[in-house]
């Protein structure tokens, strides 16, 4: 299945996050040979993600991507006139596509931290370190662990 929020303009998605550029943010789960095809503006990166199983990207012959790997799709890659596809040909795979415009905004990166200026990732290892950020992500937790770690950050730090 897919689930996700789109919007093609700058404003709010469905869900009520704050854009501002065209965004399109999906869930894809693939049974054991499943397969999606998706159309993508000739402008957007597409960035895909996965977070269980694996996934071929681009035509069923491709190396597929394991578990917690990338593929960034440039806008002249994504656009094919075929559309992104994706196939998970080893079992099933539960994949995050992102996709946007790309921002042509200065990039300064340290660590994990990117930003847009140096003083910008200092303050952000700052704002991190101090708990700003929200709950700290380990990206091979499996979703119940995950949401048991989400919800005693809450009850740490909201008071209750």
């Amino acid at each position: 299945g897919v689930e996700g929020a789109g919007v093609e303009g700058a404003g709010s998605t469905p869900l009520g996050a704050a854009t501002f550029s065209p965004v399109s943010v999906l869930h894809v789960e693939l049974a054991l040979g499943g397969a999606w095809e998706f159309q993508v503006s000739p402008e957007h990166n597409v960035l895909v993600y996965v977070r269980k199983g694996s996934v071929a990207v681009g035509c069923p012959e491709a190396e597929p991507l394991k578990v917690h790997e990338l593929a960034y799709l440039s806008p002249s890659s994504a656009s094919s006139s075929d559309g992104v596809y994706l196939e998970a040909p080893n079992g099933g795979a539960d994949v995050l596509v992102l996709c946007g415009v790309p921002l042509g905004y200065p990039v300064a990166s340290s660590g994990t931290m990117v930003m847009n200026t140096d003083q910008e990732v200092d303050q952000a290892f700052q704002d991190y370190q101090r708990g700003a950020f929200g709950v700290p992500w380990e990206h091979t937790l499996d979703d119940a662990a995950w949401l048991r770690g989400v919800q005693a950050w809450r009850q740490r730090y909201s008071g209750d």
